[in-house]
């Protein structure tokens, strides 16, 4: 989001647009609060896992070298699920052999656009307006940081195909004086997109909703509509996938009579509150946890005598 900040910035100054400028300023900073305290109560980091940001002492603070390796640990998964996806598109790691192939498409033509803009500004030069130019380095240099810190297409996907889609557009006119103009209708592009997106989530979401309704999972059955305020938890459906979920938890004591649960299938969500046994992107022993207050509410900390450990 942060590329399109500093071009919605531009536009506003340019076009003298001050009062909007503070107005979406100020709601961009209270969309962040909630998550910079979320940040905070989950490890004790205003932006985890930047450790160099370090203006908090609470209890409940992850250890450095916890924070350390997490970022290390983002940074490679993103290259490893890439070489695997590149070799392997048929097997389902992630996902299914369309998202694959699509996520595929979008990190070749995310490269292509990006030498492809490289190409425009040394043809064109000062006859590119300053706008496009700005547009292209802003996202152009998120693109070359996301690629230095770990690919992931789940971080820039929007971005992305925007950038795509923009590359096209600068790539579809005829002449110096139309260059910029598309050849094709970008509001019709954009529409069939949505229409695909909104059709396979309702249908995704139908499935769902008749899988656990002949299963007879929940008590009172409910109408279609209801999902769509409440959806199905992780939890109704692994009891469908896989009935005898319920064994890959053992029960764990805290401190205080807290239990959590202990999960030896790599699977969390569908018992809470749990945590894995072991995994490469575990940092910390569950043995070392214990229970800050009396309730679940009052979150967990570090052992004393693991905090010298990590």
């Amino acid at each position: 989001m942060f590329p399109f900040c500093f071009i919605s910035i531009y536009i506003f100054i340019k076009e003298r647009k001050y009062k909007v400028l503070i107005f979406f300023a100020v709601l961009s900073i209270l969309l962040c609060i909630p998550w910079l305290i979320r940040n905070v109560i989950l490890s004790g980091y205003l932006v985890y896992p930047i450790y160099q940001i370090d203006l908090f002492s609470f209890d409940w603070k992850l250890p450095q070298e916890v924070a350390i390796k997490a970022k290390d640990y983002i940074r490679f998964v993103p290259y490893e699920y890439l070489n695997f996806l590149i070799k392997h598109p048929e097997y389902r790691y992630r996902s299914p052999l369309f998202i694959n192939i699509l996520t595929l498409a979008i990190y070749v033509l995310t490269i292509l656009s990006t030498f492809f803009f490289f190409y425009k500004c040394f043809r064109q030069g000062k006859k590119m307006p300053f706008s496009y130019f700005f547009l292209g380095a802003v996202v152009v240099s998120t693109i070359i940081i996301w690629i230095l810190n770990g690919p992931d297409i789940r971080f820039i996907q929007a971005i992305a195909c925007v950038f795509i889609a923009f590359m096209i557009i600068i790539g579809g006119g005829r002449g110096d004086k139309s260059i910029y103009y598309p050849r094709f209708t970008l509001v019709t592009v954009v529409c069939l997109f949505f229409t695909y997106i909104t059709i396979w989530t309702v249908r995704r979401s139908y499935y769902n909703y008749q899988t656990v309704s002949a299963h007879k999972v929940e008590s009172v059955p409910r109408p279609y509509s209801s999902i769509l305020i409440k959806p199905y938890t992780r939890e109704c459906i692994s009891q469908i996938v896989n009935p005898d979920m319920d064994k890959l938890f053992v029960p764990h004591e805290l401190n205080n009579g807290i239990v959590i649960y202990i999960s030896y299938a790599d699977v969390t969500l569908e018992r809470l509150p749990s945590t894995v046994n072991k995994h490469r992107g575990k940092f910390t022993d569950y043995k070392c946890l214990e229970a800050r207050g009396i309730n679940l509410q009052d979150g967990f900390k570090l052992k004393e005598e693991c905090k010298s450990k990590d």
